[in-house]
């Protein structure tokens, strides 16, 4: 059985060429992600913690990128509106930096998204055959009928 959520460190890199460190907490469960952060510019002034919530529907993907010196999560959504709170974001996906000690619950995380993004493209797909199949049944009657 999959946890309610999993919760994970990370940092966006590159907010406002450089100016900006962002760093936060993520909690992962099967309605979405949220993202907690806190935005720091010139390392000294800080505008306070901020909460984004990203609905499982809005996301298109989530994909892990394992490198050598980090572990990237990468989430990509249906809309650009959907991240625009969020600095960092750029063309409707926004990279997670992911410390060390993080990776492998991030892993999991990454995992248990697309897997819930996965169910629920399928059972769309099945409604849609569902619908289909009374269509075609429905027009099938009305022909034989005089």
């Amino acid at each position: 059985m999959l946890p309610e959520f999993i919760s994970f460190a990370f940092s966006i890199a590159n907010v406002h060429h450089g100016f900006a460190e962002v760093a936060g907490l993520a909690r992962a469960s099967k309605y979405g992600l949220i993202l907690e952060f806190e935005t720091k510019y010139l390392g000294l002034l800080r505008l306070g913690v901020k909460e984004v919530g990203i609905s499982i529907s809005e996301i298109e993907s989530v994909n892990l990128k394992e490198g050598w010196l980090r572990t990237e999560i990468v989430v990509k959504a249906r809309s650009l509106r959907t991240l625009t709170e969020i600095p960092g974001s750029h063309q409707g996906q926004i990279k997670l930096r992911i410390p060390r000690k993080e990776k492998e619950v991030a892993k999991h995380a990454a995992s248990m998204l697309m897997l819930h993004i996965s169910e629920k493209e399928i059972n769309k797909l099945k409604q849609e055959a569902d619908q289909f199949a009374n269509d075609n049944l429905s027009e099938a009657k009305t022909k034989q009928l005089p």
